[in-house]
Formats: structure tokens, sequence, C-alpha cells
């Protein structure tokens, strides 16, 4: 019984994907952490790089913030862009 609890509450913790594209250049840290795998500390991450290197030219550039896997940003693509 707890186990089938456990996995109800785990299959909870899932966030649907974006019902539309995030735009990495003027995303906010909510809209930022609507994508699926996407916490505070890289929300964070990303919004300091840009606000000190200025606008991301592709969605590709992601991989620079620390914990942003090739695997990981091929599962968002679907969900960014950066104009």
């Amino acid at each position: 019984m707890a186990l089938l609890l456990l996995g109800v509450v785990l299959e909870g913790q899932k966030k649907p994907p974006p019902p539309a594209p995030v735009n990495v250049n003027t995303a906010t840290l909510a809209e930022l952490k609507t994508l699926p795998g996407l916490g505070d500390v890289m929300a964070k991450d990303i919004v300091r790089y840009r606000e000190k290197n200025g606008p991301f030219r592709r969605v590709e550039e992601l991989l620079i913030i620390k914990g942003i896997s090739k695997k990981r940003l091929e599962s968002w693509k679907p969900y960014l862009k950066t104009n």
C-alpha cells in the first residue's frame, strides 16, 4: 500500500511541458522553470548568464550553463526559442 501511494506522489511531481515555447532571452525565472527538470538554480544561472553576456543566439548555447547536458537540451528543444 505504501509503495502504491509513493508511486502516486512521485508521478504527481512530473511537470507538464510549457504550453508555448519559452524564449530563453526574455523568460522570467518562473517561465524558465516550466521546462521539465529545470529548477531554481539552473533558471537563475540562465538569467545570470544572459545578463552578463547578452542574449543567446541559438538554444544550443545553453550548453554553456553548468548542469545542462546535450540530452537535457534535446528534450527541451521543442519548448525553446531565442527570438
